[in-house]
């Protein structure tokens, strides 16, 4: 037994089953010949070497980064010469993998993590492409030429951390999917010293409660004057007693939310930062982790009526300190901390910002800490989505607007939580819960027009079975992400309401942006990125993603549902059968006339349930 660094390389054929059921000799001899004729060649001329063939696949090593890589072009490209003339339903399309891992050489054979992760990343390749980790993009990144596509760190089956992940295509020219662009100028990186401690601003709203799903496509590469990243982790609450966790939590939670309106910055989510909670990570391993260089964090003493807040900006590329900072106030102070803070870092650092910004940042959320205090109270139970937390946390906001009825972010989010209720049937009556919600929603958006979770707030109702409204939800959405260009879940929810739209190649743009700013974003992220992809009818890849949210969440039916549609189109009745009984399972008998669709583009509508007869769902 030996161990060794060498750059792995894994493919695979994708679909086989269905081609084997299809034509069993001829899928087989035709992939003997592509094997003997095009694949195997290739591999011995980048002086690599097979280790092993398995049924659909080969597993090969090699000595250089760039031989394995260029190899895998190769093949790809001569496959598709090879099948071009082929009908797209017999087509033999591989996906391959390529790693550059420390393996165990035994008896001929070679295992262990590189071969593992060689063997995930080949999974998160679509029909056609390569996948490769970071480790070998830096190896070749300016040696190829080839459509470059960053997907972000990857949470993959059976490897506990994330893996970095981007795709080439062999079939585009070189480029590298960036962000969509913001509408206001950037700002240079003493920006981000210049609202460390704006304790103002407002929460965000989860969904659904959150497995820590895969980090699918985080911050994509940048060139060097591009927007910085930054997370920001949970401030430590050093008061001795649990009690004090929810101002710590609360703190870090607006802080985020501000930071996030600012358009010169990309900012992690809550959700993403919070995983790293009562843990002592390195901040090197974190920026790694979340695609980010630049992390905050602080810690939070309260003693009777004062606090003290520590903060620290650091850059982990070097491991410098760029910006620290104490502060020692009395609570009844904290809102005029917050503009001491912002004025003394911007004199100092003489940071300009835009006056919309300015604006927006100089409106505090309430003046009265009694109010502000239940504000946090409700934060905290808010996050614990159990039916108990949820009353609570209504009870907590209806006291923050007892306290200062024009608290306007509690208006909305006690909004989001009335939705909340109705999502969980929670509530004994769902349509009054609803109609509470939406009059919310619209007095905080009377108030306060410019505040992002209000205009999400809108959102949630509108995309309700009971207010479906496909215009007014996009719009409602835009104008949050618009405010808030680091919003997530509402980028992944215009995503996925844009595919019912009929709008699907845009629809997966804002769900890839979504997962870029939360790369550890919850199960619907997966339900959001398969329903466009089937659109557009990337069924394989479609598939994984409907899978995985499956995964995270196997009781959310319209995952199955997807998943069956899919799994006809691709020809798999079998799997779509097993599919159909876990349906029933969970008390749900699948007929097409029970299944209505909100679809308003009659192509994307005909499809999906042009998949169900496909899979063999009865019309009545």
């Amino acid at each position: 037994m030996q161990r060794r660094l060498t750059t792995i390389m894994i493919a695979d054929v994708v679909g086989y089953s269905r081609l084997m059921e299809v034509d069993e000799q001829g899928t087989y001899d035709t992939l003997q010949m592509h094997l003997n004729e095009a694949v195997l060649p290739r591999v011995s001329e980048h002086d690599g070497v097979v280790i092993k063939q398995m049924g659909d696949g080969l597993l090969a090593e090699f000595a250089s980064v760039v031989d394995a890589v260029n190899s895998a072009i190769a093949i790809q490209r001569d496959m598709a010469d090879r099948e071009r003339d082929v009908a797209e339903d017999r087509r033999i399309v591989l996906r391959i993998g390529v790693h550059l891992g420390d393996v165990i050489s035994e008896g001929g054979d070679i295992h262990g993590d590189g071969v593992n992760v060689a063997a995930r990343l080949e999974t998160l390749a679509e029909p056609g492409t390569i996948a490769i980790s970071r480790a070998v993009l830096d190896q070749v990144e300016n040696r190829i030429d080839v459509g470059l596509r960053d997907l972000g760190p990857s949470r993959v089956k059976n490897i506990s951390r994330p893996i970095h992940a981007y795709l080439l295509n062999p079939s585009e020219p070189g480029a590298v999917r960036s962000m969509p662009p913001r509408s206001r100028r950037r700002f240079v990186l003493p920006v981000l010293a210049v609202l460390l401690l704006a304790l103002g601003g407002i929460a965000f709203w989860q969904f659904a409660p959150r497995d820590q799903g895969r980090a699918d496509i985080a911050i994509v590469r940048r060139e060097a004057d591009s927007l910085p990243g930054l997370a920001v982790l949970p401030f430590e609450n050093l008061s001795g007693t649990s009690d004090q966790d929810y101002l710590a939590d609360g703190i870090t939670q607006d802080l985020i939310t501000d930071l996030a309106k600012v358009s010169g910055l990309i900012v992690i989510s809550r959700e993403s930062s919070f995983t790293f909670r009562d843990t002592q990570s390195n901040p090197t391993h974190v920026a790694e982790d979340l695609g980010v260089r630049y992390v905050v964090k602080g810690s939070l003493r309260r003693a009777g009526n004062r606090i003290r807040i520590n903060a620290q900006l650091i850059d982990s590329e070097t491991g410098a300190h760029i910006w620290a900072e104490r502060y020692d106030r009395e609570m009844e102070d904290i809102f005029a901390l917050q503009d001491d803070v912002r004025t003394r870092i911007v004199a100092a650092l003489q940071v300009e910002l835009t006056p919309e910004e300015a604006e927006t940042l100089a409106d505090s959320l309430t003046d009265n800490p009694a109010a502000y205090d239940a504000y946090l109270r409700a934060l905290q139970q808010e996050s614990y989505f159990t039916k108990e937390g949820t009353e609570a946390a209504i009870r907590y906001y209806h006291e923050a607007l007892a306290l200062d009825p024009g608290f306007t972010v509690a208006r909305a989010r006690l909004a989001t939580v009335y939705t909340v209720l109705a999502d969980f049937n929670w509530s004994p009556d769902l349509q009054a819960t609803l109609e509470l919600a939406l009059n919310l929603a619209r007095e905080a958006v009377a108030q306060n027009a410019n505040l992002p979770i209000a205009h999400w707030a809108m959102a949630r109702v509108y995309t309700r079975d009971e207010y479906w409204d496909t215009d007014k939800a996009i719009a409602s959405l835009r104008r949050a992400i618009e405010i808030d260009p680091n919003y997530a879940d509402a980028y992944a929810m215009l995503g996925n309401t844009l595919q019912f739209a009929g709008r699907a190649e845009e629809g997966i743009e804002q769900v890839e942006t979504a997962m870029r700013l939360n790369p550890h974003f919850p199960f619907w992220y997966h339900f959001a990125l398969g329903a466009n992809q089937f659109q557009l009818t990337r069924y394989e890849a479609a598939k994984t993603s409907f899978e995985n949210a499956i995964a995270r969440n196997p009781s959310w039916r319209s995952s199955h549902r997807f998943l069956i549609s899919t799994l006809g189109h691709l020809g798999e009745r079998d799997d779509a059968e097993w599919q159909l009984e876990e349906l029933r399972a969970l008390g749900f008998e699948a007929t097409l006339s029970t299944w209505p669709s909100k679809y308003q583009d009659a192509t994307y509508r005909e499809r999906f349930f042009e998949g169900l007869r496909k899979a063999g769902i009865p019309e009545t």
